[in-house]
């Protein structure tokens, strides 16, 4: 689709920010160092920043997945294990994603013989290191967060085990579809995407993102990474909000502690400047993601880190005509 809006968010804005970076690197000299490092990867901006804090959630303390898994070793298999839990009931498909520390994958289910997803830590065929208490938390937490939020635009989770190797794992549904990120990058190369192909249907699509992240909020959990390649648009109509792996609870421990968690483009000022996780924020980046899907263009654009960072504590938003 051509568009004279679309072409701002790709000509300038550096390559750096597009994947995960620990709060120790979350820094314009780590940033820096790894746009040099990867200067021919696309998307630099659009990638989710973990707090580098070691977060520990008490109240997984007792959990006997949790004592269990912190004895368990991380080799495993280059791709994923055949066999799952005690027996041998998934069967690997394919790849579907991958982030810093997650990986999806499509599985056939033996026992109910219907495809499923299937989450895991990311892990190295030849490291000899222990799965950290954190990572384990993390995962364990994000499956157990997804599962309370029964909702139409939430993914239901079927189960929480181990691997025979010691690998933490959940399984859910597996959807048909793309992301809403493929979808605007698809309508900005070629043609457009039929889910979000009028004005309408892109309204439609966040209103959905809206009551799904209203649900969250009420219960209060915060999402902390709402952008376009966490939403899903499913082939038969259905819009998902997924990847709750940085979600929190806003009266816990881990709210208090962090600070700086999200996709730098989609972030609000607040997070820039470091202060506690919010509602507002959330607010703010369902706003950064509809500007998106409706312009086809981030809605701040800057040529170097030092610029984007300063642009973005102060909340500036570029004007449409620039």
């Amino acid at each position: 689709m051509s568009d004279p809006l679309s072409s701002q968010s790709s000509q300038s804005m550096p390559k750096a920010l597009a994947q995960t970076f620990p709060e120790e690197m979350l820094s314009v000299e780590g940033i820096n160092k790894q746009i040099a490092s990867q200067a021919s990867e696309d998307g630099h901006l659009q990638a989710t920043v973990v707090d580098g804090e070691d977060t520990y959630d008490s109240t997984l303390a007792d959990s006997p997945l949790l004592l269990d898994a912190q004895h368990l070793s991380h080799k495993a298999p280059e791709i994923f294990p055949d066999e799952i839990g005690r027996e041998r009931r998934f069967e690997l498909k394919s790849l579907l994603g991958s982030g810093a520390m997650g990986a999806v994958y499509s599985v056939e289910d033996l026992n109910l013989q219907r495809a499923v997803a299937i989450k895991s830590m990311k892990t190295n065929r030849d490291s000899q290191t222990a799965a950290s208490t954190k990572d384990v938390t993390s995962l364990i937490n994000e499956a157990r967060i997804t599962a309370s939020l029964q909702h139409s635009g939430v993914l239901p989770v079927h189960d929480l085990d181990f691997t025979n190797n010691g690998e933490v794992f959940y399984s859910m549904r597996q959807v048909e579809g793309q992301s809403l990120g493929e979808a605007i990058k698809e309508s900005i190369d070629s043609s457009p995407c039929p889910e979000i192909k009028s004005i309408n249907d892109r309204v439609n699509v966040m209103i959905r993102v809206c009551d799904t992240i209203a649900l969250a909020h009420g219960k209060g959990i915060l999402h902390c990474d709402i952008k376009p390649d966490n939403i899903m648009l499913g082939k038969l109509g259905e819009v998902f909000v997924v990847d709750w792996g940085a979600a929190l609870l806003l009266d816990s421990e881990d709210a208090a502690k962090r600070r700086r968690v999200g996709t730098p483009i989609f972030m609000s000022p607040e997070q820039a400047r470091r202060e506690p996780p919010s509602i507002q924020n959330e607010v703010y980046s369902i706003g950064a993601t509809l500007f998106q899907l409706l312009t086809f263009r981030f809605h701040v654009n800057a040529t170097t880190v030092e610029e984007f960072w300063i642009k973005k504590e102060r909340g500036v938003i570029d004007s449409l005509t620039k």
